[in-house]
């Protein structure tokens, strides 16, 4: 018995270490990672549905909403990839991640601004679209082991139009787990425990 809790505690730890240096959360609105949490406030969204052709997705009515992503350590950079449709083209979609500066301080990666020729997104079938934005981490945007969102739709509600969100996938990033910074990791890691 007293084995088995230190194989589990081990492979803990070799999980706290992300020894391939990638992690991935990802919500596709009929399976999640228990790393990513729902959208939020639900007031704001309709339950996850789906359509004719088998897509699973999310109605975003109210401006704005939220996600967070629990990640085991500081990773270098977050590459958030969201498939979306803008059925009524609204005309401003952006993605923030928390600074722990303020409630209000995010860092804002604009998606589609429509008027202005700038354009995040990839047009797919059905008019799916795909956009993927990076932001580099630091320890300035965790808290307490999360990544906190936001995707802002502004006026979304004052005109009646919704987003329908598809999926939702984070791309955690850092150096791989290497015999060159393998003890300095491990020790800075029992240094924490």
């Amino acid at each position: 018995m007293i084995s088995l809790a230190a194989i589990i505690f081990g492979w803990l730890c070799w999980q706290d270490l992300t020894p391939s240096g990638v992690l991935t959360a990802e919500n596709d609105f009929q399976k999640k990672s228990p790393q990513m949490s729902d959208l939020r406030p639900a007031v704001r969204v309709d339950p996850p549905a789906s359509d004719a052709e088998g897509n699973h997705f999310q109605n975003v009515f109210i401006d704005p909403v939220y996600f967070d992503v629990q990640i085991p350590r500081l990773f270098r950079d977050a590459k958030v990839t969201i498939e979306y449709k803008n059925p009524d083209n609204h005309p401003f979609i952006q993605l923030g991640l928390k600074k722990n500066e303020g409630d209000w301080n995010y860092v804002f990666k604009l998606i589609e601004r429509r008027g202005e020729n700038i354009f995040n997104y990839r047009q797919g079938e059905g008019g799916w679209r795909t956009a993927e934005v990076v932001f580099g981490l630091d320890d300035s945007v965790m808290d307490k082991r999360t990544l906190h969102f936001m995707l802002s739709t502004p006026e979304l509600d004052w005109d009646g139009h919704e987003i329908q969100i598809r999926k939702i996938a984070v791309l955690l990033e850092r150096d791989p787990l290497t015999w060159e910074n393998f003890w300095p990791r491990l020790k800075r890691l029992l240094g924490k425990i």
